[in-house]
C-alpha cells in the first residue's frame, strides 16, 4: 500500500523547493518585465537617436582637396607644378575603441611610417575627429605597398592622393613665387573658420602667400559608407573640388633666368 502524505486540517504541507521556484519564477517575470520596458524605451523614445548615431559611425564626410592653381610667367610658361603624392592618413573617430586595440594600431602606425607612438597619439588626440589627418605625406612606392597589405588591420587609415608644390628652379624664381608650408599655430583659428583644414599648405611668402586667396581653390566633399574597419565600402554622394585660379605674372622667365645666371657669374 502506498503511503499517503500527512495532512494537517486537509492541506499538505509545501516542499522548499516549490517556495523556492515561485520566488525564482517571479524574479524571473520581473527582469523580464524590466527587460521589455527598456526595449520597448529603446524601439519608440530612442529608437531615432539610436539610428542616427548608428549612422553616424558607419558615414563619413570627407573633404576632397583642391589643387592650387598654377603660376606662369608673361608667355604662359609654367613656374610651379602640382605633383601627386599619397599619404597615409586616418580619421581619429575611426580607430578602434577599445584602448588595449588603439595602443596595437598605433604601434603598427609607428612601425610602418617611422614616426613616433608619442607622436602619432598627440597628433591624433589633438585632430578632427571625424576629419582625415595625415599621418604621412608623399609615400615612396614601397611604403604604399606595405602598408596596403596592413591596411585589413588598420580601422580609421587609408591611403589618400594629394598633390604638393613643386618649384622648378628655386635659385632663379624663389624670390618672386614663395613657398607654401604648413599652418602656422596664430593663424590656425582664422584660418580654420575660413575653410581651411588643418594639414593644409598655405602661401608663407611671395606670390604664394600675396595671392592666397586665387590661388587657393574650392575644396569638394564625399560622403562615403566605411565598415566596422573604417574601410570606404562605396560613395553615398560628392562633390567635384575646384582648382584655384591660374595666375600670369609680368616676369620673363627665359629673362630672369639669364639675369640670375649673370649675377652668379
Amino acid at each position: 500500500m502506498s503511503e499517503l502524505p500527512l495532512q494537517l486540517g486537509g492541506v499538505a504541507p509545501q516542499p522548499r523547493w516549490s517556495l523556492r521556484l515561485t520566488a525564482a519564477a517571479t524574479l524571473a517575470v520581473l527582469v523580464i518585465g524590466l527587460l521589455a520596458v527598456k526595449l520597448a524605451q529603446l524601439q519608440v523614445t530612442d529608437g531615432s537617436r539610436l539610428a542616427a548615431m548608428a549612422q553616424a559611425n558607419t558615414i563619413r564626410h570627407l573633404v576632397l582637396e583642391a589643387d592650387r592653381g598654377i603660376i606662369y610667367d608673361r608667355h604662359g610658361a609654367p613656374l610651379v607644378e602640382n605633383s601627386p603624392v599619397w599619404s597615409l592618413v586616418v580619421v581619429p573617430a575611426g580607430l578602434p575603441p577599445a584602448a588595449r586595440d588603439r595602443a596595437e594600431e598605433l604601434v603598427l602606425l609607428a612601425r610602418l611610417t617611422g614616426v613616433a607612438e608619442e607622436k602619432l597619439a598627440a597628433q591624433l588626440l589633438n585632430a578632427d575627429p571625424f576629419a582625415p589627418a595625415t599621418v604621412k605625406a608623399n609615400l615612396s612606392q614601397a611604403d604604399e605597398l606595405a602598408i596596403n597589405e596592413r591596411l585589413p588591420e588598420l580601422p580609421g587609415a587609408s591611403i589618400a592622393q594629394r598633390s604638393i608644390r613643386r618649384y622648378g628652379e628655386p635659385m632663379v624664381f624663389g624670390h618672386v613665387l614663395g613657398y607654401v608650408g604648413p599652418i602656422d599655430s596664430s593663424q590656425v583659428k582664422s584660418l580654420r573658420a575660413a575653410g581651411y583644414q588643418a594639414d593644409e599648405m598655405v602661401g608663407k611668402v611671395g606670390v604664394e602667400a600675396g595671392l592666397e586667396e586665387l590661388l587657393r581653390g574650392t575644396d569638394g566633399w564625399a560622403d562615403v559608407e566605411v565598415d566596422a574597419r573604417g574601410q570606404v565600402k562605396r560613395v553615398l554622394e560628392t562633390q567635384a573640388a575646384v582648382p584655384g585660379h591660374a595666375v600670369y605674372l609680368s616676369l620673363d622667365a627665359a629673362l630672369q633666368r639669364a639675369t640670375a645666371a649673370s649675377l652668379a657669374a
